[in-house]
């Protein structure tokens, strides 16, 4: 005997409908968020949750915290551990920078990042670029070069996001994505300037040594309502570590 396909249709709706909440949920698919595990130069090892409209940078022991989130996009900082919270408005971050007390020397690029390959990086799609060097007022690749980065797309997120991590890693991008690596190249001259003294090594100011996938938790992206407002600088240097500092060098 035939049935009737609208009748089977109407038979598997409502045998959907009978399944238990828990189920019916499994088939559809959950908003998730991606998580890296982060290494910095300037705020040390980190765990960063990314989502579409937010960012939120945890310091490995999760006492501080930088967050950048919609509607508002402005930026903030805060102590879990003093209950401390800076806030520097999206008018203002993104016109002058994030420029935190710990921020890196500016990287006033006079030329824009070339793109020099696609690569895998910490299990995900990314592209590389890189900083030409100069000769003789000339910038070109083939000269070598002053500094790279590596960003992925393989992540939704709004611009407003490549554009708060690359003003806190001082990274002017050429073309936004989420910023995985940076890297400059540093050199210092020994013996009163001496050009052929001069050792260049690579600083590291940002890599990623991982990245999965979570359970997408909005919570992680509102900033504490019932801190105490503070300066940027109170919210990363432990007042309590910087007295023992002071009493060491007055009585070493």
């Amino acid at each position: 005997m035939r049935i009737n396909p609208s009748l089977q249709l109407i038979v598997a709706l409502i045998a959907c409908a009978l399944l238990p909440a828990s189920v019916q949920a499994n088939t559809t698919a959950q908003p998730r968020m991606l998580v890296l595990r982060q290494n910095s130069m300037a705020y040390g090892p980190l765990i960063v949750d990314v989502q579409k409209n937010g960012i939120r940078m945890d310091t490995a022991d999760h006492e501080k915290t930088i967050l950048c989130a919609g509607p508002t996009w402005d930026a903030y900082l805060f102590n879990n551990k003093h209950k401390l919270l800076y806030k520097r408005p999206y008018s203002v971050w993104v016109k002058d920078g994030v420029l935190t007390a710990l921020s890196l020397e500016w990287n006033d690029f006079d030329q824009k990042a070339v793109h020099t390959g696609e690569l895998n990086y910490a299990g995900l799609s990314a592209a590389e670029y890189a900083f030409p060097s100069s000769h003789n007022g000339v910038s070109n690749i083939r000269f070598g070069k002053i500094a790279d980065y590596v960003t992925t797309n393989a992540v939704e997120i709004d611009p407003k996001i490549g554009k708060f991590v690359s003003s806190l890693f001082d990274c002017p991008l050429s073309k936004m994505g989420l910023l995985m690596r940076f890297r400059r190249i540093a050199g210092r001259t020994y013996g009163f300037g001496l050009k052929y003294n001069r050792q260049d090594y690579i600083e590291t100011c940002l890599q990623t040594t991982n990245s999965t996938y979570a359970p997408l938790d909005q919570k992680l992206f509102l900033a504490p309502t019932d801190y105490k407002p503070a300066s940027d600088g109170a919210i990363f240097v432990d007042q309590s570590d910087s007295n023992e500092a002071f009493k060491e060098l007055i009585h070493p």
